[in-house]
Protein backbone atom coordinates (compact mmCIF):
# COMPACT_ATOMS: atom_id res chain seq x y z
CA UNK A 1 0.00 0.00 0.00
CA UNK A 2 1.42 3.37 -1.01
CA UNK A 3 2.43 5.66 1.81
CA UNK A 4 0.29 8.75 2.23
CA UNK A 5 1.93 12.08 1.58
CA UNK A 6 1.89 14.26 4.67
CA UNK A 7 1.34 17.99 4.26
CA UNK A 8 2.51 20.03 7.22
CA UNK A 9 3.24 23.39 5.62
CA UNK A 10 1.83 25.63 2.92
CA UNK A 11 5.08 25.01 1.07
CA UNK A 12 4.05 21.37 0.71
CA UNK A 13 0.72 22.28 -0.89
CA UNK A 14 2.47 24.72 -3.17
CA UNK A 15 4.95 22.05 -4.22
CA UNK A 16 2.17 19.59 -4.98
CA UNK A 17 0.34 22.09 -7.23
CA UNK A 18 3.55 22.99 -9.03
CA UNK A 19 4.31 19.34 -9.72
CA UNK A 20 0.77 18.75 -10.97
CA UNK A 21 0.67 21.68 -13.39
CA UNK A 22 4.15 20.86 -14.68
CA UNK A 23 3.28 17.25 -15.44
CA UNK A 24 -0.08 18.23 -16.91
CA UNK A 25 1.62 20.72 -19.21
CA UNK A 26 3.85 17.94 -20.53
CA UNK A 27 0.79 15.74 -21.03
CA UNK A 28 -1.03 18.60 -22.76
CA UNK A 29 1.73 18.93 -25.34
CA UNK A 30 1.45 15.22 -26.11
CA UNK A 31 -2.34 15.40 -26.31
CA UNK A 32 -2.38 18.39 -28.64
CA UNK A 33 -0.03 16.50 -30.93
CA UNK A 34 -2.56 13.66 -31.13
CA UNK A 35 -5.40 16.15 -31.63
CA UNK A 36 -3.46 17.72 -34.50
CA UNK A 37 -3.17 14.35 -36.22
CA UNK A 38 -6.88 13.58 -35.67
CA UNK A 39 -8.29 16.92 -36.84
CA UNK A 40 -10.02 16.86 -40.20
CA UNK A 41 -9.99 20.62 -40.62
CA UNK A 42 -6.53 21.95 -41.62
CA UNK A 43 -6.95 25.23 -39.75
CA UNK A 44 -7.88 23.35 -36.58
CA UNK A 45 -4.90 21.04 -37.06
CA UNK A 46 -2.62 24.06 -37.39
CA UNK A 47 -4.05 25.53 -34.19
CA UNK A 48 -3.44 22.27 -32.31
CA UNK A 49 0.16 22.32 -33.50
CA UNK A 50 0.58 25.84 -32.12
CA UNK A 51 -0.98 24.73 -28.84
CA UNK A 52 1.39 21.76 -28.72
CA UNK A 53 4.40 24.02 -29.13
CA UNK A 54 3.04 26.47 -26.58
CA UNK A 55 2.58 23.69 -24.02
CA UNK A 56 6.13 22.51 -24.63
CA UNK A 57 7.39 26.03 -24.06
CA UNK A 58 5.23 26.45 -20.95
CA UNK A 59 6.47 23.19 -19.45
CA UNK A 60 10.07 24.29 -20.05
CA UNK A 61 9.38 27.61 -18.31
CA UNK A 62 7.81 25.82 -15.36
CA UNK A 63 10.66 23.36 -15.09
CA UNK A 64 13.30 26.06 -15.27
CA UNK A 65 11.64 28.42 -12.82
CA UNK A 66 10.17 25.97 -10.33
CA UNK A 67 12.42 22.92 -10.56
CA UNK A 68 9.63 20.46 -9.77
CA UNK A 69 10.59 17.17 -8.23
CA UNK A 70 9.45 13.70 -9.18
CA UNK A 71 6.02 13.91 -10.78
CA UNK A 72 3.19 11.44 -11.07
CA UNK A 73 0.28 11.24 -13.45
CA UNK A 74 -2.75 13.19 -12.23
CA UNK A 75 -5.91 11.10 -12.42
CA UNK A 76 -8.24 13.97 -13.30
CA UNK A 77 -6.58 14.86 -16.59
CA UNK A 78 -5.96 11.23 -17.54
CA UNK A 79 -9.62 10.36 -16.97
CA UNK A 80 -10.76 13.36 -18.99
CA UNK A 81 -8.54 12.41 -21.91
CA UNK A 82 -9.67 8.78 -21.85
CA UNK A 83 -13.32 9.80 -21.84
CA UNK A 84 -12.71 12.21 -24.72
CA UNK A 85 -10.91 9.55 -26.74
CA UNK A 86 -13.80 7.14 -26.22
CA UNK A 87 -16.24 9.71 -27.55
CA UNK A 88 -14.04 10.54 -30.53
CA UNK A 89 -13.79 6.87 -31.45
CA UNK A 90 -17.58 6.74 -31.69
CA UNK A 91 -17.82 9.67 -34.14
CA UNK A 92 -18.78 8.85 -37.72
CA UNK A 93 -17.71 12.04 -39.55
CA UNK A 94 -14.69 14.31 -39.35
CA UNK A 95 -16.93 17.30 -38.58
CA UNK A 96 -18.10 15.61 -35.37
CA UNK A 97 -14.54 14.56 -34.51
CA UNK A 98 -13.38 18.15 -34.88
CA UNK A 99 -16.24 19.41 -32.71
CA UNK A 100 -15.41 16.85 -30.00
CA UNK A 101 -11.71 17.74 -30.15
CA UNK A 102 -12.57 21.39 -29.57
CA UNK A 103 -14.87 20.53 -26.65
CA UNK A 104 -12.24 18.25 -25.09
CA UNK A 105 -9.55 20.91 -25.51
CA UNK A 106 -11.72 23.47 -23.71
CA UNK A 107 -12.11 21.04 -20.80
CA UNK A 108 -8.43 20.24 -20.41
CA UNK A 109 -7.43 23.90 -20.75
CA UNK A 110 -9.97 24.79 -18.04
CA UNK A 111 -8.54 22.08 -15.76
CA UNK A 112 -5.01 23.32 -16.30
CA UNK A 113 -6.07 26.91 -15.70
CA UNK A 114 -7.62 25.89 -12.38
CA UNK A 115 -4.39 24.21 -11.31
CA UNK A 116 -2.33 27.22 -12.34
CA UNK A 117 -4.67 29.54 -10.43
CA UNK A 118 -4.30 27.46 -7.26
CA UNK A 119 -0.53 27.46 -7.59
CA UNK A 120 -0.63 31.22 -8.18
CA UNK A 121 -2.57 31.76 -4.94
CA UNK A 122 -0.06 29.72 -2.96
CA UNK A 123 2.85 31.55 -4.61
CA UNK A 124 1.26 34.85 -3.57
CA UNK A 125 0.86 33.73 0.04
CA UNK A 126 4.48 32.61 0.07
CA UNK A 127 5.57 35.90 -1.51
CA UNK A 128 7.11 34.20 -4.54
CA UNK A 129 6.72 37.30 -6.70
CA UNK A 130 8.54 36.14 -9.84
CA UNK A 131 6.94 32.72 -9.85
CA UNK A 132 3.52 34.21 -9.27
CA UNK A 133 4.04 36.47 -12.30
CA UNK A 134 5.01 33.44 -14.40
CA UNK A 135 1.91 31.52 -13.31
CA UNK A 136 -0.28 34.52 -14.06
CA UNK A 137 1.19 34.71 -17.55
CA UNK A 138 0.52 31.00 -18.13
CA UNK A 139 -3.09 31.47 -17.02
CA UNK A 140 -3.49 34.22 -19.60
CA UNK A 141 -1.96 31.92 -22.23
CA UNK A 142 -4.58 29.26 -21.53
CA UNK A 143 -7.36 31.83 -21.75
CA UNK A 144 -6.13 32.98 -25.16
CA UNK A 145 -5.85 29.37 -26.33
CA UNK A 146 -9.44 28.69 -25.32
CA UNK A 147 -10.63 31.82 -27.14
CA UNK A 148 -8.75 30.77 -30.28
CA UNK A 149 -10.49 27.40 -30.13
CA UNK A 150 -13.86 29.15 -29.84
CA UNK A 151 -13.09 31.28 -32.89
CA UNK A 152 -12.11 28.22 -34.92
CA UNK A 153 -15.24 26.39 -33.79
CA UNK A 154 -17.47 29.24 -34.92
CA UNK A 155 -15.88 29.78 -38.29
CA UNK A 156 -14.54 26.38 -39.29
CA UNK A 157 -16.51 23.57 -37.70
CA UNK A 158 -19.94 24.39 -36.31
CA UNK A 159 -21.55 26.63 -38.94
CA UNK A 160 -23.86 24.81 -41.28
CA UNK A 161 -26.63 26.62 -43.19
CA UNK A 162 -29.70 24.41 -43.60
CA UNK A 163 -29.63 24.88 -47.35
CA UNK A 164 -25.97 23.94 -47.76
CA UNK A 165 -25.67 20.86 -49.96
CA UNK A 166 -22.84 18.69 -51.35
CA UNK A 167 -22.94 20.51 -54.68
CA UNK A 168 -22.09 23.78 -52.92
CA UNK A 169 -19.05 22.14 -51.37
CA UNK A 170 -17.83 20.57 -54.60
CA UNK A 171 -18.37 23.80 -56.54
CA UNK A 172 -16.42 25.79 -53.96
CA UNK A 173 -13.57 23.27 -53.88
CA UNK A 174 -13.31 23.59 -57.66
CA UNK A 175 -12.79 27.34 -57.61
CA UNK A 176 -11.13 27.79 -54.22
CA UNK A 177 -7.55 28.02 -55.49
CA UNK A 178 -8.61 30.53 -58.13
CA UNK A 179 -10.53 32.60 -55.62
CA UNK A 180 -7.59 32.59 -53.21
CA UNK A 181 -5.19 33.82 -55.87
CA UNK A 182 -7.61 36.51 -56.98
CA UNK A 183 -8.20 37.64 -53.41
CA UNK A 184 -4.50 37.82 -52.62
CA UNK A 185 -3.79 39.82 -55.77
CA UNK A 186 -6.59 42.24 -55.00
CA UNK A 187 -5.44 42.63 -51.40
CA UNK A 188 -1.92 43.40 -52.57
CA UNK A 189 -3.14 46.02 -55.04
CA UNK A 190 -5.43 47.62 -52.48
CA UNK A 191 -2.52 47.78 -50.07
CA UNK A 192 -0.49 49.57 -52.73
CA UNK A 193 -3.33 51.97 -53.38
CA UNK A 194 -4.39 50.46 -56.72
CA UNK A 195 -7.33 48.08 -56.87
CA UNK A 196 -7.93 45.75 -59.78
CA UNK A 197 -11.06 46.39 -61.85
CA UNK A 198 -13.71 43.69 -61.55
CA UNK A 199 -13.40 42.48 -65.13
CA UNK A 200 -9.65 42.03 -64.70
CA UNK A 201 -10.19 40.11 -61.46
CA UNK A 202 -12.41 37.59 -63.26
CA UNK A 203 -10.14 37.29 -66.27
CA UNK A 204 -7.00 36.75 -64.21
CA UNK A 205 -8.51 33.71 -62.51
CA UNK A 206 -9.30 31.62 -65.60
CA UNK A 207 -5.94 29.87 -65.52
CA UNK A 208 -6.41 29.19 -61.81
CA UNK A 209 -9.82 27.63 -62.43
CA UNK A 210 -8.29 25.23 -64.92
CA UNK A 211 -5.76 24.13 -62.31
CA UNK A 212 -2.72 25.31 -64.28
CA UNK A 213 -1.20 27.36 -61.47
CA UNK A 214 -1.23 27.41 -57.71
CA UNK A 215 -1.15 30.07 -55.05
CA UNK A 216 0.60 30.12 -51.68
CA UNK A 217 -1.47 29.76 -48.53
CA UNK A 218 -1.88 33.06 -46.70
CA UNK A 219 -4.35 34.32 -44.12
CA UNK A 220 -6.97 33.21 -46.64
CA UNK A 221 -7.25 29.87 -44.84
CA UNK A 222 -8.57 31.42 -41.64
CA UNK A 223 -11.15 33.46 -43.59
CA UNK A 224 -12.18 30.77 -46.05
CA UNK A 225 -15.46 29.80 -44.30
CA UNK A 226 -16.84 33.30 -44.87
CA UNK A 227 -15.82 33.30 -48.55
CA UNK A 228 -17.27 29.83 -48.99
CA UNK A 229 -20.55 30.80 -47.33
CA UNK A 230 -20.99 33.86 -49.53
CA UNK A 231 -20.11 31.90 -52.65
CA UNK A 232 -22.66 29.19 -51.94
CA UNK A 233 -25.31 31.71 -50.90
CA UNK A 234 -25.03 33.50 -54.25
CA UNK A 235 -26.18 30.35 -56.02
CA UNK A 236 -28.74 29.28 -53.45
CA UNK A 237 -30.35 32.71 -53.59
CA UNK A 238 -29.78 33.05 -57.31
CA UNK A 239 -33.10 34.88 -57.83
CA UNK A 240 -32.37 37.52 -55.21
CA UNK A 241 -30.00 40.45 -54.88
CA UNK A 242 -27.99 41.48 -51.85
CA UNK A 243 -30.20 43.83 -49.84
CA UNK A 244 -30.98 44.43 -46.13
CA UNK A 245 -33.62 41.69 -46.09
CA UNK A 246 -31.32 39.08 -47.58
CA UNK A 247 -28.46 40.22 -45.37
CA UNK A 248 -30.56 39.57 -42.26
CA UNK A 249 -31.41 36.11 -43.56
CA UNK A 250 -27.78 35.32 -44.34
CA UNK A 251 -26.75 36.49 -40.89
CA UNK A 252 -29.33 34.27 -39.20
CA UNK A 253 -27.99 31.21 -41.05
CA UNK A 254 -24.31 31.96 -40.48
CA UNK A 255 -23.05 30.20 -37.38
CA UNK A 256 -19.99 32.39 -36.92
CA UNK A 257 -19.45 36.00 -35.91
CA UNK A 258 -21.19 38.06 -38.57
CA UNK A 259 -19.64 41.52 -38.30
CA UNK A 260 -15.98 40.54 -38.86
CA UNK A 261 -17.00 38.07 -41.59
CA UNK A 262 -19.53 40.20 -43.50
CA UNK A 263 -17.07 41.77 -45.96
CA UNK A 264 -15.57 38.39 -46.83
CA UNK A 265 -19.03 36.85 -47.23
CA UNK A 266 -19.89 39.64 -49.64
CA UNK A 267 -16.65 39.00 -51.56
CA UNK A 268 -17.62 35.34 -51.96
CA UNK A 269 -21.09 36.39 -53.12
CA UNK A 270 -19.71 38.86 -55.68
CA UNK A 271 -17.23 36.31 -56.96
CA UNK A 272 -19.97 33.77 -57.63
CA UNK A 273 -22.11 36.35 -59.40
CA UNK A 274 -19.18 37.39 -61.60
CA UNK A 275 -18.49 33.74 -62.34
CA UNK A 276 -22.12 33.16 -63.27
CA UNK A 277 -22.05 36.09 -65.70
CA UNK A 278 -18.90 34.77 -67.38
CA UNK A 279 -20.13 31.20 -67.99
CA UNK A 280 -20.13 31.65 -71.76
CA UNK A 281 -16.45 32.66 -71.62
CA UNK A 282 -14.85 30.32 -69.12
CA UNK A 283 -17.07 27.25 -69.30
CA UNK A 284 -17.73 27.21 -65.57
CA UNK A 285 -21.10 25.80 -64.59
CA UNK A 286 -22.99 26.98 -61.54
CA UNK A 287 -24.27 24.36 -59.11
CA UNK A 288 -27.85 23.28 -59.62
Amino acid sequence: MAKKTEFQYLEDLYRREVEDVYYDEVQLSESFGRFRDSAGNPVLGELFERLRRQSLDDSTRLQGALSPGKVSQRAALTSLLKEGQHRIDSMKTHHLVDAELIALSHKILALQSAGLQTAEVYAGLLRRTEIRALLSDLIATKKRASQNLSDVALHQVHWRADWWAPEHTSSWERVKAAFRKDWQQTKAHVGAGTALPEEQRVGDTLAEMSGKTSAPIDSFESQEPAFRYGYGAAYHYRDREWDPSLERELQSNYGGLWDPAKANIRDGWNYARQESRSISLDGVHAPN
